[in-house]
């Protein structure tokens, strides 16, 4: 930890495959490229499957859920940071940053691949239930996770206070609107739907 914004002394790092000439991304550089620059209206959503990864954007608030039940956002105090950004940065992570993300065989959940963990249990989720909510998306992916006996706790922090009863993607609460009622969606989202990724 260069800076002093790490409670255990620590910073997390993206390791690319050019690290031994390009050196590593830290997440003191994720939050200073990706999350610093963001203007207000835009959102970014981050989903990290790689190890040690549970605070790897800096961001400050971090929801705990114990036992399905008791929900907390906890803001994280740490020092350095760079100013708050003006968008929306909502991270999933792989694991707790004392944790690996493990891979996941080719067959689990249709996968025709290996693939993370992680990612496929967000895919499977997502997928049976795509106008879920912050916690709903959480802890159907720790479940998945937990009956196909991986250790790993997906962990979800933001940059500003989140909803955790607020739909996780609103664009599809908005066109599951739209269908039921046939006329143009009345609720939409603050901008523009633009999928685009990102990968490191």
């Amino acid at each position: 930890d260069t800076d002093g914004d790490e409670l255990d002394g620590k910073d997390e790092a993206l390791v690319p495959c050019d690290y031994q000439k390009g050196g590593v991304l830290s997440d003191d550089e994720l939050r200073r490229i990706l999350v610093a620059p963001l203007p207000k209206g835009c959102r970014l959503t981050v989903i990290l499957d790689c190890c040690h990864s549970g605070t790897a954007m800096d961001l400050p608030f971090l929801v705990q859920v114990k036992d399905g039940d008791l929900i907390d956002v906890k803001k994280v105090p740490m020092n350095g940071l760079l100013p708050p950004s003006e968008g929306d940065v909502v991270m999933i992570s792989g694991c707790m940053d004392d944790q690996t993300s493990a891979d996941a065989g080719s067959g689990l959940a249709g996968n025709t691949k290996p693939s993370g963990a992680m990612t496929t249990a967000f895919k499977v989720v997502i997928t049976k239930k795509p106008t879920g909510t912050f916690h709903e998306v959480l802890e159907e992916m720790r479940k998945f996770l937990k009956q196909q006996n991986f250790e790993q706790v997906p962990q979800l922090s933001s940059e500003k206070f989140v909803d955790l009863g607020a739909c996780f993607m609103p664009e599809a609460q908005a066109s599951k609107v739209a269908v039921q009622a046939s006329i143009p969606a009345t609720i939409t989202p603050s901008r523009p739907p633009m999928r685009k990724a990102v990968t490191i």
